[in-house]
């Protein structure tokens, strides 16, 4: 069994961290774990409507979606 590392950071400042850099770091953490490929092509806003539509999804407003 191999030994499991936890780390805690306890954050008791006046001013505390905003969310963006928060989730900075956390992006740091994360990126350090091993990157998986990626192979989906890119669907234009027009394109990725239609498919969410064909699954379920309702759209009120394609101009705001699209946007």
């Amino acid at each position: 069994m191999s030994p499991i590392q936890i780390i805690v950071v306890l954050l008791q400042h006046e001013n505390p961290p905003s969310l963006s850099t928060m989730l900075k770091c956390a992006g740091h953490f994360f990126s350090m774990t091993t990157k998986a490929s990626f192979d989906k092509s890119y669907k234009s806003p027009e394109e990725s409507i239609e498919i969410f539509k064909s699954r379920g999804l309702i759209v009120y407003d394609e101009n705001k979606a699209r946007h």
